[in-house]
C-alpha cells in the first residue's frame, strides 16, 4: 500500500451493499402497496425483486471472497518476505478458510517470536550498556587517580581517593587498606603490625600472618566460604568479604579488605579483576612514593634556582655552628624575602615568576663569597650562611645585596619589594632552630 493509498473500509461497503439490495425492494413493495391497496402485484415485480436480492447477495459474497483472497495473497507474500527460507512445512489444509486461519496463526506466531527476540535483545543491550558504563567508570577512575597523583597530593589523600573510587564502583559498604610492617616483640622475634591504622578494629598478628600467606584474592560470599578467614567478616561486620594481598617483589606490604551486606551475593570475575587492577595501582603508587622519599633525602639542590635546598642548608648550618663554637668564631645567617612575588605571578604568570626567581637567585649568589652557602628555603625566601661573619659584617653584606638588587631590577615594570634579616650565632641562637626562628622573626623589623 502506497503512502497516499487509503485502506479499504470493508464494513462500510458491506453495509451499503446490503442496504441497496434489501431496503430498496422493500421500499418498492411499500410504495406499490400504498399506491393501490386492492391493486394486484404483477408476477414480474416479484421476479425482478427476487432477482435483485439474489444477484445482490451473490455480489456481496463475491466481494467478500475477493477481499479475503487479496488478504490471503498479501499475507502470504509478507510472510515469505519475513522468512527468506519460505514457509515452514505446511500442514494438510482442507479448505481455503482453514488455509487463511493457518496463515494468520503463522503470522501471529512469527510476530510474537519477533517481539520476544526484541525483548531479549533489549535486555542484552541494557546489560552491555551497563557493563560498558562500568568499564568507562573504571577507566575514568584510574585516570583521575593518576591525575591526583601528578598534582602532588599527600600519600594518605591519594590512597583515600583510590579507596573511595573502588568503593563507589563496586558498591561496597566498607573498604580498608591495611599496610603492615615488621617489628620485634619483647623476645626479639619479628612480628607483623598494622602501620598507622586509623581503624578501631585492628587485626591481630596471627590474623595478619594468615592473610600474608594468601597467594591470590580470597572471597567469602554465598558461593565461597573459608572458615579460616571468617574473622574478616566478623571484624568488619559484613556478609560478603574479599581479601586482596598487596605484593611488591614477592613481599606482602598490605591488603585490601572490603565487602558488603547483600543477601545471596557472589563476587563476579569482573569484580575480582577490578580489585586486582586497583591493588596493583596502589602498590605502584606506594613504591613510587617510597622511592621519591628516598630520592628527596639524597637531593641537596633546589630544582628551580640550583641553590641548595633548606634541608641541606640546615645540615650545613648545624655543622658551622658546632665549628664556630669549637673555634670561638662567629657564624652569620642572612635571609632575603621577595614579599610581592604572588602579585608579580598574578600579573605576569607562572613562567615569568620562575624567571624572576632564577634571576634573583643568580644575583644573590653573585654577591656572596665563594665560601658562603646560599640556599632557597621557601617559595619566595632565599638564605645564606655567612661563614665567620658577625652582625656588623652581615649588615655590610645586606647593604651590598640591596644595592645590587635595586640596580638590577630598576627597569622592571613591576616594582619588586624585598625584606632582609640577619642573625649571628651564638648571640641570636645557640642552635640551628633558634637562629632560624630569630632571623625569620626579624624579617619585617
Amino acid at each position: 500500500m502506497t503512502p497516499k493509498e487509503k485502506p479499504i473500509d470493508f464494513r462500510r461497503m458491506i453495509k451499503a451493499a446490503i442496504a441497496f439490495i434489501t431496503v430498496l425492494p422493500v421500499l418498492l413493495f411499500v410504495y406499490l402497496f400504498n399506491y393501490d391497496f386492492h391493486y394486484s402485484i404483477p408476477t414480474r415485480v416479484f421476479f425482478i425483486s427476487g432477482t435483485i436480492l439474489f444477484v445482490g447477495w451473490i455480489a456481496i459474497l463475491d466481494l467478500l471472497l475477493l477481499y479475503m483472497l487479496k488478504l490471503h495473497i498479501r499475507s502470504t507474500s509478507t510472510l515469505r518476505k519475513i522468512d527468506k527460507k519460505g514457509l515452514m512445512e505446511e500442514p494438510f489444509i482442507k479448505s481455503g478458510v482453514e488455509s487463511l486461519e493457518t496463515l494468520f496463526n503463522s503470522l501471529s506466531s512469527r510476530v510474537q517470536e519477533s517481539f520476544d527476540d526484541l525483548k531479549n535483545m533489549s535486555r542484552k543491550i541494557e546489560d552491555l550498556n551497563e557493563e560498558l558504563a562500568k568499564k568507562v567508570s573504571v577507566l575514568l577512575a584510574i585516570m583521575q587517580i593518576h591525575e591526583v597523583f601528578t598534582q602532588g597530593m599527600k600519600e594518605k589523600e591519594i590512597f583515600n581517593f583510590i579507596l573511595e573510587k573502588l568503593k563507589e564502583i563496586l558498591r561496597l559498604n566498607k573498604l580498608r587498606m591495611v599496610l603492615v610492617k615488621k617489628e620485634k616483640n619483647s623476645l626479639g622475634l619479628p612480628v607483623l603490625t598494622e602501620e598507622d591504622s586509623q581503624s578501631e578494629q585492628k587485626f591481630s598478628t596471627d590474623q595478619l600472618i594468615a592473610m600474608s600467606k594468601l597467594p591470590h584474592i580470597l572471597v567469602i560470599d554465598s558461593r565461597s566460604h573459608n572458615e579460616k578467614f571468617t574473622f574478616t567478616a566478623t571484624e568488619l561486620t559484613l556478609k560478603n568479604v574479599f581479601i586482596s594481598p598487596l605484593y611488591l617483589q614477592n613481599n606482602t606490604i598490605g591488603f585490601l579488605v572490603g565487602g558488603n551486606c547483600l543477601e545471596d551475593f557472589v563476587f563476579s570475575k569482573e569484580d575480582l579483576d577490578l580489585i586486582n587492577i586497583f591493588s596493583k595501582n596502589i602498590v605502584l603508587l606506594w613504591e613510587h612514593q617510597r622511592l621519591s622519599r628516598a630520592v628527596e633525602g639524597l637531593e641537596i639542590y633546589d630544582p628551580l634556582t640550583s641553590l641548595y635546598n633548606k634541608k641541606h642548608l640546615c645540615a650545613r648550618l648545624d655543622e658551622e655552628i658546632k665549628r664556630s663554637a669549637m673555634y670561638q668564631r662567629p657564624c652569620g645567617l642572612l635571609i632575603v624575602k621577595l614579599t610581592n612575588l604572588k602579585g608579580f605571578q598574578d600579573e605576569f604568570g607562572t613562567i615569568e615568576a620562575e624567571r624572576l626567581l632564577k634571576t634573583t637567585a643568580e644575583t644573590f649568589r653573585a654577591q656572596l663569597r665563594p665560601i658562603d652557602i646560599p640556599a632557597r628555603i621557601d617559595e619566595n625566601i632565599l638564605a645564606a650562611i655567612l661563614i665567620e661573619r658577625n652582625k656588623r659584617q652581615c649588615q655590610t653584606a645586606i647593604q651590598k645585596v640591596k644595592k645590587v638588587f635595586a640596580d638590577r631590577f630598576e627597569g622592571e615594570k613591576f616594582k619588586l619589594e624585598f625584606e632582609f634579616a640577619i642573625g649571628e650565632n651564638p648571640i641570636d641562637g645557640k642552635n640551628t632552630k633558634e637562629l632560624f626562628d630569630y632571623t625569620l622573626a626579624n624579617l619585617k623589623k
